[in-house]
């Protein structure tokens, strides 16, 4: 795992950061003196295992991660390859608990396309979740999937407008995940 941080910005690398059987992830503390605030980013890798008890044990593990996320008072981004097709929230209750779960702290998918592609499978296994909690101008909340062909997973975007707090316009803060 890696995530790049521009030299403006200072950061901490927070300790649930985790590595275990089921995930690994890195989650960062970064301020941001343009924006007056401070933002958890968080970058997680899920192997591809199907079995319930693997979906269990990570729910069991990484919405307790989100949960303490929640009294920082920081937006908070998560992305990464989590293994877990979206698009088959229909189809397999591993993924309606999944969406259900980290709903209730609060975060939100902003993808709702496929990120990867084969010859024969399109899936939406690399996801950005977003806690969306904190006060945003929803017009300008922008996120996507660009299109390549130098993997099979394609890189992933989101772009945020926060309001400073007397209401005034600020500068957008992206992010991106590759």
């Amino acid at each position: 795992l890696a995530v790049y941080v521009l030299d403006s910005l200072k950061f901490s690398l927070l300790k649930s950061s985790t590595n275990n059987d089921n995930w690994e992830g890195m989650f960062l503390k970064i301020s941001s003196p343009t924006h007056n605030r401070d933002f958890l980013v968080g970058n997680v890798y899920r192997p591809p295992r199907t079995t319930s008890d693997d979906y269990s044990a990570f729910l069991g593990s990484f919405i307790p991660v989100l949960n303490s996320f929640n009294n920082s008072r920081c937006a908070c981004i998560v992305a990464g390859d989590f293994n877990i097709d979206l698009l088959k929230h229909n189809e397999r209750s591993h993924v309606l608990d999944y969406l259900v779960a980290i709903s209730a702290e609060g975060y939100c998918p902003v993808l709702s396309c496929p990120s990867r592609f084969t010859d024969n499978t399109a899936t939406l296994i690399d996801h950005i979740l977003f806690n969306s909690s904190f006060s945003i101008d929803q017009q300008t909340l922008l996120s996507g999937v660009l299109t390549n062909h130098i993997s099979d997973h394609q890189p992933c975007f989101m772009s945020l407008h926060f309001r400073d707090q007397d209401g005034d316009d600020s500068r957008p803060c992206n992010g991106k995940y590759f």
